[in-house]
């Protein structure tokens, strides 16, 4: 009787293939994140494998990372490999391994980066949203109506070193970002504004 779409690019698409009358817009929601505090480093979150990007994020700003610190949480294949080049290189980058406490991530960082070459919704965004911390990521379909400017930067992929510098220069304008990210997810992001939607949907469903 209905179908959701959970963000505007899968609306678009779904109401392009036949579903038109049938289609609800509702946004994927996250728990807000608790963490109200920041300390002045950029961050990434998420699997440790070559298609989110992240140890080619490393491998092209040694330099800029050894001023500026990167906070890495998550496991995964490209662990080691990270590790080794941290050590190698002396490079300013905490590796937190797995966390299952994402206010402890969000504590650690002001600005996230998602060096990803591909994402459909990602709800890591919509955390660092919660918390007031802007993200720099690649200029994918799925993240242009999420990531506005506003809200952080999009760079053209793989344009690592691009995203590392609009990262740092952000820690400058931390402040710029905050309000604006806590409010974006207030009106659209929050599970439940999420929750209260779809209820309403189930509701009107099953009334006929």
């Amino acid at each position: 009787d209905a179908f959701i779409a959970i963000s505007e690019e899968m609306n678009i698409y779904m109401q392009n293939n036949g579903l038109k009358d049938k289609v609800h817009l509702i946004l994927n929601g996250v728990e807000k994140v608790d963490a109200p505090s920041h300390e002045l480093a950029i961050g990434f979150i998420g699997r440790l494998t070559h298609e989110k990007g992240i140890l080619s994020f490393i491998e092209q700003n040694t330099l800029i990372l050894n001023e500026t610190k990167l906070v890495v949480a998550g496991d995964g294949p490209d662990y080691a490999e990270i590790a080794k080049m941290v050590e190698r290189d002396c490079l300013k980058v905490e590796l937190m391994g797995n966390v299952a406490n994402r206010a402890e991530f969000f504590k650690k960082i002001s600005v996230l980066v998602l060096p990803s070459e591909t994402e459909v919704m990602p709800m890591v965004v919509l955390e660092a949203y919660s918390c007031g911390v802007p993200v720099v990521a690649f200029n994918l379909e799925s993240l242009k109506n999420i990531v506005k400017p506003e809200n952080g930067q999009l760079v053209e992929f793989p344009n690592y070193q691009e995203m590392a510098k609009e990262a740092v220069n952000m820690l400058s304008n931390i402040n710029n970002y905050s309000k604006a990210n806590i409010l974006a997810f207030d009106r659209s992001y929050s599970a439940d504004i999420m929750w209260q939607k779809t209820f309403g949907l189930y509701t009107s469903l099953s009334k006929h």
